[in-house]
């Protein structure tokens, strides 16, 4: 018999408990214990690692769930569950050697880097200032819970776009200059393209013949650029809103953002001190589902819109 099919109780065999006094704490607790290790939520999985309970047969399924999603969030949290295993000893892992491998990879893609470029298959992300010179900024693996779906033609249905390929873009403020423009940019052989919006967010689209990539942007200054907006006028009639000749930034916080006029990337500069770090998504996909056309791919901006 698979030990998966198993309980803690049945695998040690402990009597069921009965959660005194009723918590929701304790209730979780002996649902854990009583349900087969497969039947695990990631939220029990977590309670039982963080009260080392049962490790030799619970960090085969915290480690599972981990290298789907680094960034699992059970209940607290994002990375709770990655952080509750963090917090094991090594000799907390002497069962399970293997697992803890896996977990030193997972845990170690999970922590951000510091580069000057990043690859990635529609060119190198680079960070510059004014002068051209490249500049340092963190990337961190990610994976979000949004799902995204694309449209298979010969099944007639959606079906789930999944990618590792998902980070976080971290340019932390103390290490700008006030005064100072900045561009975060792909440089790459790809068609660079106007990808989605939504409040105070803003994605980018790159696409060649085999991955299409989305580069989004927080804007926390979306709403009073709209204020500032010049309406467009035909015939006395208002047709659209344009950008001002130049924005009264007085009225912005933090930092402005602005998309490169090629969607190659984005420009911005710090508004005041209240700015800790800006932050970027980058996701991309792989044209590597049959049936499924290379505009269908134009998801991945459901991962970069903040």
């Amino acid at each position: 018999m698979d030990i998966r099919e198993k309980s803690l109780n049945e695998i040690y065999g402990w009597e069921p408990i009965k959660p005194e006094p009723d918590t929701y704490v304790l209730r979780t607790a002996a649902r854990a214990l009583r349900l087969p290790l497969k039947d695990l939520s990631a939220e029990e999985i977590r309670l039982l690692v963080s009260q080392k309970t049962g490790l030799e047969y619970v960090l085969p399924c915290a480690v599972e769930i981990l290298r789907k999603n680094p960034m699992t969030r059970t209940c607290y949290y994002a990375g709770d569950l990655l952080d509750a295993c963090k917090r094991l000893t090594f000799s907390d892992w002497t069962a399970n050697s293997a697992e803890l491998r896996a977990f030193r990879e997972i845990a170690a893609q999970a922590e951000p880097r510091t580069v000057t470029g990043f690859e990635t298959p529609c060119g190198t992300l680079t960070l510059t200032d004014a002068d051209g010179e490249r500049l340092p900024f963190q990337v961190q693996q990610l994976m979000w819970d949004t799902a995204v779906s694309v449209y298979d033609n010969i099944a007639q249905k959606h079906i789930p776009l999944e990618s590792p390929n998902q980070y976080q873009i971290t340019i932390p403020a103390d290490t700008l200059t006030f005064g100072t423009d900045y561009i975060l940019r792909l440089s790459g052989d790809c068609k660079f393209s106007y990808g989605d919006s939504d409040e105070c967010a803003v994605a980018s689209l790159a696409l060649n013949g085999n991955a299409t990539l989305s580069l989004g942007a927080q804007d926390f200054n979306d709403a009073e650029k709209d204020r500032q907006a010049v309406p467009m006028m035909r015939d006395g009639i208002q047709t659209g809103l344009q950008n001002p000749a130049e924005y009264d930034e007085s009225k912005f916080r933090e930092y402005v953002v602005f998309a490169l006029y090629d969607w190659s990337g984005y420009r911005f500069h710090l508004i005041d001190k209240t700015c800790q770090k800006i932050i970027f998504r980058l996701a991309w996909a792989a044209h590597n589902l049959p049936n499924v056309s290379a505009e269908e791919y134009a998801a991945v901006t459901n991962w970069t819109i903040m």
